[in-house]
């Protein structure tokens, strides 16, 4: 733990006003410091003012993206998540082409990658430039202009949020039941960033 000498009007032989100290060890009321003697000696704690302790900030990123039984058609997206550059998870995304167009391509998994991220401490608007970053990884490695997501309504208000966040680039089909299995559910278009 680190002290700052405040006590001008006890001036204290060795220790300076306003210099900062490692405190060796605590005993009651006193510090152990090695004061500017360069001796160890004991000093009361009213003398100091502790310097807070600020933790270090939290960077969320996205990682390169990892392949697996990638090939023309479709495959796998890992996209790790990291924090302060350390990978804390993984977004697997399943990418597939359609039938629709060359530069259109289905990306399945939503989600798993939206479960994963909620499952994170870590800001939702973070959470959601994360996810959409990540879609943006995977049309640019793919590329193509358009990337297709459906999800159903139990993540309703991340997609929500995910459409705000991408504004023009993103459309959204209103929320209609599933008839196979009674849930509501949505597609997404997102297009690539230029």
């Amino acid at each position: 733990m680190e002290v700052i000498y405040k006590n001008p009007s006890d001036r204290i032989k060795n220790l300076k006003v306003e210099k900062t100290y490692e405190v060796q060890s605590e005993n009651g009321d006193w510090y152990t410091i090695l004061n500017d003697a360069g001796k160890e000696a004991n000093y009361h704690r009213r003398l100091f003012e502790v310097v807070p302790v600020v933790p270090p900030e939290r960077i969320w990123s996205i990682g390169e993206i990892r392949l697996t039984n990638l090939n023309e058609d479709h495959g796998n997206y890992n996209v790790p998540i990291l924090l302060n550059e350390v990978e804390e998870g993984v977004l697997p995304l399943y990418l597939n082409s359609t039938n629709i167009s060359c530069g259109i391509v289905y990306i399945g998994s939503i989600q798993t990658a939206i479960g994963i991220l909620k499952s994170k401490d870590i800001p939702t608007s973070r959470k959601v430039e994360l996810l959409a970053e990540a879609l943006q990884r995977v049309l640019v490695y793919h590329n193509v202009r358009f990337g297709i997501i459906s999800v159903t309504n139990a993540v309703e208000d991340f997609i929500e949020l995910l459409k705000n966040h991408l504004g023009d680039r993103a459309t959204t089909t209103p929320w209609k039941v599933n008839p196979n299995s009674g849930n509501e559910i949505c597609v997404m278009v997102i297009e690539k960033e230029d």
